[in-house]
């Protein structure tokens, strides 16, 4: 086998933190701005990828929406390699052959079918956020045995589309998912775009278009109960310092959080605690932040909850339940949507804010309305509304 010898990239230091997670998790989520080399940024990570790990017969994948994309990828790959950097190519398959004996297939997600089969030790999702949902599934098959790591890359498109739940799940945090975001802003600052161009590309396309292929903000928010505008308005710089008169408490469930939330006499978030915990020590972490204080307590009561709410309300009489039907979870979200949308609320720019932005309602087909996350987790929205629910009981005017 020959020695060849690459020369690693000079990336931008956001650009290289996105590539390259402390921690080394598997999936890379990184929601970016046209022009903000999140592809240059991608070919390097799959080159890397191929010569650390590859070998004889390990075959790794670039997958993009459409063929002519998928085709470009190629192209550039071949520009950044030259021609020392390969042993053969096959320009009708899209496949590279490196001098290691990886080969690096260049695939369209048109057909989901053509995807099966193979068995992938590193994927690159291009312009993710296009890619049909059946292709995604079926590339994610083709990592299962190897267990090999992925890159998703691409612009926001609204936030009906699986790409954009992925990156909610990666931005929680979720073990073995890593997130970043590349602005307009932060290419400029990388030295890769021109605020020229920004400016240029502002004064030519429609604001929600600009916003979502520069700033990285998806404008589809006709399914958000709360308004993103209303969500913005009620972020407060960090936790509350005052002490909390009302808590919601949200259990875990399967693979859930536990979430306490405590609310000041001001409707601030002063307290916030999530956690994965079995039911004994859950039960210890609720009395450890709720019980010192001289504040009322709710705590989800449906099916598993219901138990532990029964042992907490017999050593503190503050404690109430709180079961979850179609109607009362539609009537707790009624709440808290009124509560965000008068500004009464407040609470920081962490999780929390996140699942507020990533919450949706949908209709049934019985025409009833559905609350739901529409990508990730929803302890900290539900653990929200319980405290709110149980701060209007407090101050005499909720609707139960």
């Amino acid at each position: 086998m020959v020695d060849f010898y690459v020369e690693e990239p000079d990336l931008y230091p956001l650009q290289h933190a996105a590539f390259n997670p402390e921690n080394g998790e598997r999936f890379i989520c990184i929601e970016a701005s046209t022009k903000s080399g999140k592809t240059f940024g991608a070919i390097w990570w799959l080159l890397k990828q191929a010569w650390d790990t590859g070998g004889a017969n390990r075959t790794f994948c670039w997958l993009a929406p459409v063929y002519g994309q998928s085709k470009e990828a190629y192209r550039r790959t071949l520009e950044f390699l030259t021609s020392d950097g390969y042993l053969a190519v096959n320009e009708s398959e899209l496949r590279i052959t490196l001098h290691n004996g990886s080969v690096l297939l260049f695939k369209s997600g048109e057909y989901s079918k053509n995807l099966f089969g193979a068995n992938y030790f590193a994927a690159v999702v291009d312009e993710a956020s296009h890619v049909k949902a059946d292709s995604f599934d079926a590339l994610i098959t083709t990592l299962s045995s190897t267990e090999g790591p992925a890159v998703f890359i691409g612009n926001v498109h609204g936030r009906r589309n699986w790409f954009y739940q992925l990156c909610r799940t990666a931005e929680q945090e979720e073990p073995n998912y890593h997130y970043a975001k590349l602005t307009a802003q932060d290419a400029i600052s990388g030295g890769v775009m021109t605020q020229t161009a920004v400016d240029t590309a502002k004064g030519m396309l429609p604001e929600g278009t600009f916003r979502e292929k520069y700033l990285v903000e998806p404008q589809d928010d006709a399914g958000n109960p709360f308004g993103l505008a209303h969500i913005e308005a009620c972020l407060q710089d960090g936790l509350s310092d005052n002490p909390p008169v009302a808590f919601g408490v949200d259990l875990a469930k399967s693979s859930d959080y536990t979430v306490i939330i405590g609310l000041d006499d001001d409707g601030n978030v002063c307290v916030f605690e999530r956690f994965q915990l079995d039911w004994d020590v859950t039960e210890r972490m609720i009395e450890e932040h709720c019980f010192s204080y001289d504040a009322d307590i709710t705590i989800d009561s449906t099916g598993v909850g219901d138990p532990i709410y029964e042992r907490l309300s017999r050593s503190n009489n503050r404690v109430s339940g709180f079961k979850f039907s179609n109607k009362s979870k539609t009537d707790l979200m009624t709440e808290l949507q009124m509560a965000v949308q008068e500004h009464k609320i407040g609470f920081p720019d962490n999780l929390i804010a996140q699942e507020m932005r990533n919450f949706a309602y949908v209709m049934t087909e019985s025409g009833h309305t559905k609350y739901e996350a529409m990508g990730g987790h929803d302890d900290c929205v539900i653990a929200l509304a319980l405290a709110w629910h149980q701060k209007g009981d407090v101050a005499g005017w909720g609707i139960w």
